[in-house]
Order: C-alpha cells, then structure tokens, then sequence
C-alpha cells in the first residue's frame, strides 16, 4: 500500500486555491515544478503496478487529500525500464530541464 498525502489540484487544474497556491510556490522555487492532479497521481500508480486507487479528501494545515493506492500486481509495461517518466519528461519540457539541471548539479 502506498499514501500520497498532498495538497492536490483538481483535475481541471483550476483549485484549490491552497493546492493552486502551492503549485505556484513550487513553480517559484523549482523550475517546472508544481502540485499534481488525483488523475496524475493515479495513471503513474497503475503505470508501476498499483490498483485499487483512491482519493480521499480531508482537511489539515499541510495537506487536502491523499492519494491511496494498494494491491500491486505484475509490474506495468513502464515499471523495469523508466518508460514512464520519459514519457512525462518528454511531455512537459520545463520538467525535462529541471531533471536536466539536478542531474548537472546546478
């Protein structure tokens, strides 16, 4: 079982406004980053073997849901090789150079 407690972004990427205040703060501090989105959480989950996903909602100072995930099954087709990640980096350009620069040390 894993538990990813966060504070999360709806799907439309449009709140909460404390998730949205936090992607703005992570985008300030790390170049490309941000708070992601239950569906996000979710296909990465199921794309290294996870099922029975779920989302709950609650209310704390540093966190708005978590992201619950169990039962892992066979590896998926992205698990042994990074595909997915990639994939992600290959998709989002500003993720893609941040790795790029943690990589160099900068």
């Amino acid at each position: 079982m894993i538990v990813i407690c966060e504070l999360l972004v709806n799907d439309e990427k449009t709140g909460s406004v404390r998730g949205a205040l936090m992607s703005l703060n992570m985008l300030i501090e790390n170049a490309g980053g941000r708070n992601y989105t239950p569906v996000e959480y979710r296909t990465w989950l199921r794309d290294v073997g996870f099922s029975h996903c779920r989302i709950v909602r609650f209310k704390s100072p540093g966190a708005d849901g978590a992201v619950i995930a169990s039962n892992p099954k066979e590896p998926g087709p992205y698990a042994a090789t990074g595909e997915a990640a990639r994939a992600r980096e290959a998709a989002d350009p500003a993720l893609r150079a941040s790795r790029l620069r943690a990589r160099e040390g900068r």
